[in-house]
């Protein structure tokens, strides 16, 4: 049951702070409607809210959500469950630590970038081929090691389906990331920071799934003891 919960909750915050990231598109940077303080008689002072505080309230209230619809379904009988043995968390967190890590030192460049640093001295392009290649052996030693510690049957046939299916996975990322700039005319707030990363963790995590779940209908691998 707590597992149905916190699936639910997580899943309704995730689309309820990237809705309300998104509908900040566009706006200016205060964001939302606009809340007046009266001071006294004639006097009042215009208080937009913060647009990091309406995704926490929005994440939020999502999250409640989700718990109650799990709530609900656990009540009538609605059980869902995993299929038996296929680890979709170890493999999807696994991967996800992976690109983090391996990333890390391009999302430093960019994070420079937006604060109006030009990169001048850095070889810019070279740290970005080195951080992707980086990034994609350890999502691929990252799974196998989790896998073959827990003796997992498919643990080749995942790493094979991820080594495949990653390039994709990651070419849809950047591109769904590049939208997102561009639908925020590419400025560094917070929204737009939440809702890229947002996006690109939910491509990511859906590539490792699918690679998870194409590797499981391949002939289970003998398994040393």
């Amino acid at each position: 049951m707590w597992k149905q919960l916190a699936g639910f909750a997580a899943f309704g915050a995730v689309v309820a702070a990237l809705g309300a990231a998104l509908s900040l598109g566009g706006q200016d940077s205060s964001g939302g409607p606009d809340i007046w303080m009266a001071w006294g008689p004639g006097s009042a002072e215009r208080m937009p809210p913060e647009p990091d505080d309406l995704i926490i309230t929005a994440a939020v209230g999502g999250a409640v959500v989700g718990v109650l619809v799990a709530g609900v379904l656990w009540a009538v009988g609605v059980r869902l469950q995993e299929r038996d043995g296929i680890h979709l968390g170890r493999v999807v967190a696994a991967g996800l630590i992976g690109v983090v890590v391996g990333v890390a030192p391009a999302a430093i460049l960019l994070a420079d970038a937006f604060a109006g640093d030009s990169g001048d001295g850095y070889p810019v392009l070279v740290v970005y081929a080195v951080s992707g290649v980086f990034g994609y052996l350890l999502v691929l030693a990252g799974i196998s090691g989790i896998l073959r510690i827990t003796g997992d049957p498919h643990t080749r046939a995942t790493v094979v389906a991820t080594a495949v299916a990653l390039p994709v996975g990651a070419v849809l990322a950047t591109v769904t990331g590049l939208g997102v700039g561009a639908w925020f005319d590419h400025t560094n707030t917070v929204p737009a920071w939440v809702a890229t990363i947002l996006l690109v963790v939910m491509i990511l995590g859906a590539t490792f799934g699918f690679a998870r779940a194409w590797a499981m209908r391949r002939r289970a691998e003998p398994v040393a003891l």
